[in-house]
């Protein structure tokens, strides 16, 4: 069967059910992450035998981690054997499936009706629909966007991450000029797979790529650097995606556009830190 539908639990990520070595787990799908990953408490739960380290570069920074065997893996209709996975606590989660999953299928999560449709990549191609004007299919090489405009400044390179929570995450050498231009801004906090760092957030009034140009959404800028900057969920969330690993191209379907706003004041803000940021959706209508 070339393609399959499976339910997924979306909030700030895209959480399916899978099967390790007979084991259930909930998994991220995170098309930001180049390897497998299983926490540490299920890879011993699954049994899963130890395969030395290897090092691990996120946007926190470079670590070593152990890897670890998986067997016996499935997920929808797809069955993987003998992969390698790293060993990283991802807070509730049991891991997270990576780039690896992708060089075979094509995934397409569709974050309004909280569906993941997973089809063979030899035969099936992701295609714009003439019935949904609003998509666009675009050349992604490793799901990086070589385009990311913020408020008139360019900002890519930018990977298409569904392990994000967050939304369009640069580092400052590519974001202070968004950050010297915006009208406010807020401290905030991001959490990795290996750590957490502090940056600025700010609304951007316009961020475009592709043939989009959406309003009022969420920009962080950290501190350090960044080759590539991160379009997470925030962004993601308003849209079907596909993934074709295979060409090198991402199927952008826009479905649900969402604009957003800082909801506390600026000066309660500077008192709180981060736990102060929150954001408000304040419009749902279509562009």
């Amino acid at each position: 069967e070339p393609f399959a539908t499976t339910e997924a639990q979306i909030d700030k990520f895209v959480v399916v059910s899978v099967e390790i070595n007979g084991i259930p787990g909930r998994f991220i799908i995170d098309s930001g992450a180049d390897a497998f990953i299983v926490s540490r408490r299920f890879a011993n739960a699954a049994g899963l035998p130890e395969m030395g380290s290897t090092t691990i570069d996120t946007v926190v920074g470079r670590s070593v981690v152990p890897v670890r065997r998986i067997d016996d893996f499935r997920f929808a209709n797809i069955h993987g054997t003998g992969i390698d996975a790293v060993v990283v606590d991802i807070g509730s989660f049991d891991g997270a499936i990576g780039v690896p999953l992708f060089r075979d299928a094509i995934l397409q999560i569709d974050y309004l009706r909280r569906l993941v449709n997973v089809a063979d990549a030899s035969q099936f191609i992701l295609e714009p629909q003439p019935e949904i004007p609003e998509s666009a299919l675009v050349a992604a090489p490793q799901f990086v966007l070589d385009s990311v405009v913020v408020d008139g400044i360019e900002v890519g390179p930018v990977r298409i991450d569904s392990g994000s929570s967050g939304g369009l995450h640069v580092g400052k050498n590519r974001g202070a000029s968004v950050l010297a231009t915006s009208v406010l801004s807020a401290p905030a906090s991001f959490s990795a797979t290996n750590g957490s760092l502090v940056g600025t957030a700010v609304i951007a009034s316009q961020l475009q790529f592709a043939s989009f140009a959406l309003s009022d959404q969420f920009v962080l800028v950290q501190e350090p650097p960044l080759e590539e900057g991160l379009l997470g969920n925030l962004v993601l969330k308003q849209f079907r995606v596909g993934f074709d690993f295979t060409r090198e191209q991402v199927l952008f379907e826009l479905q649900d556009p969402v604009q957003y706003e800082i909801a506390k004041s600026l000066k309660y803000l500077g008192r709180r830190g981060a736990r102060a940021f929150a954001l408000r959706p304040v419009a749902t209508n279509r562009l």
